[in-house]
């Protein structure tokens, strides 16, 4: 069965009342935590031309599909055994996107129906009908979709059989909006989009794209739209796409792009901020985008005991939760000294801080 792409992988046989087969385990980490999940297509016929994706290269002998009573059944007894927490399910699209996505949300009403109370993924498909959003939002934790490019342009260039405004954009506020709806009405603790909505970018497929296209398009997704993660894959060129003599996007420029996302999301970072993290071509450098921040920022020496809780976090090494416990620290003693920084996060870090903060 086809896995969708990037991350940690190892394979496992499963036989749960059919002939055994081999299944894709994708291991996800986020917070320091990982969590198993079965994370595969559900398809890997296509009718769109995205020019950058190994699919269009198989053969008619190479299409497989997953029956859905036979996926639901596989992950129900892979989660059963302890072996998954959970399942990730895209698609590509051989026929209408509704058509697709009606089979997706079936494979996660047969899980709950057989009393499973795990974590469900659907990634849903471009152009996804209003209808099947309301209830795909209900059944599963989390939901997406893949603008896949920033703008129209790129899109037109990388995928040109889909629209970036009505298929896409539109259909992830859509997501956004009736994900709102569901939470607040939820009736169980699991599904009910309680775990947000995604998307995902392929990063620098084209060469005249910049950093800061795709930045400025996570600052609204996160912080107009809500939206609980942003994910990126690095452009990887296929042999035999069209796209296969463009470069490649190198890993550490999607290593520093994610976590420019989430000094947005986490640390409060404006975009006005983020800015001056860029070189002038609008590209980050390889360089930890906290520290290059505080060398070209005038707000630096931080004074430890004035801070505002935005400015403590502005600070190299120093997260939500540092930040949190060192302005209770503050509220409980009144004046903060040097050896209370270092009771609090050690010595270690006090020394990294040092540079950037004043008591």
């Amino acid at each position: 069965m086809v896995s969708l792409e990037f991350g940690k992988w190892k394979t496992l046989v499963v036989d749960a009342g059919y002939d055994k087969c081999t299944v894709p385990i994708y291991y996800s980490s986020a917070r320091g935590v990982t969590i198993p999940l079965l994370k595969t297509l559900l398809s890997n016929r296509c009718r769109f031309n995205c020019r950058y994706c190994g699919l269009k290269t198989r053969k008619p002998s190479e299409w497989v599909k997953w029956p859905v009573d036979k996926l639901a059944r596989v992950t129900w007894t892979l989660w059963i055994k302890g072996k998954v927490k959970g399942l990730f399910l895209s698609s590509s699209v051989g026929g209408e996107s509704d058509e697709v996505v009606m089979e997706e949300i079936e494979v996660a009403r047969l899980l709950r129906e057989m009393g499973y109370t795990g974590y469900i993924h659907l990634r849903l498909m471009p152009g996804t009908s209003r209808d099947l959003i309301r209830e795909a939002v209900k059944v599963a934790d989390r939901v997406g979709v893949n603008l896949e490019a920033p703008s129209s342009e790129v899109l037109g260039d990388i995928a040109p059989s889909k629209n970036w405004e009505k298929d896409l954009f539109s259909c992830l506020k859509a997501i956004v909006e009736e994900a709102r709806k569901a939470y607040t009405e939820r009736e169980k603790p699991y599904g009910y989009s309680r775990a947000g909505v995604d998307t995902q970018f392929v990063l620098h497929p084209v060469c005249y794209t910049t950093d800061f296209d795709y930045i400025k398009l996570t600052w609204k997704l996160y912080r107009e739209l809500g939206l609980r993660r942003v994910y990126y894959s690095g452009f990887t060129p296929i042999k035999g796409t069209p796209l296969q003599e463009n470069p490649a996007c190198p890993g550490w420029k999607v290593r520093r792009i994610y976590q420019v996302s989430f000094l947005i999301r986490d640390y409060g970072f404006s975009l006005d901020e983020v800015k001056l993290i860029l070189d002038s071509n609008g590209n980050l450098p390889d360089e930890d985008p906290k520290v290059c921040f505080a060398r070209k920022s005038n707000i630096f020496p931080v004074d430890l005991n004035n801070a505002s809780l935005s400015e403590l976090l502005k600070v190299p090494g120093i997260g939500p939760r540092t930040a949190l416990r060192i302005v209770k620290l503050r509220e409980s003693k009144g004046k903060l000294e040097i050896d209370d920084l270092r009771r609090l996060i050690g010595r270690k870090r006090t020394r990294k801080i040092s540079r950037y903060i004043v008591f």
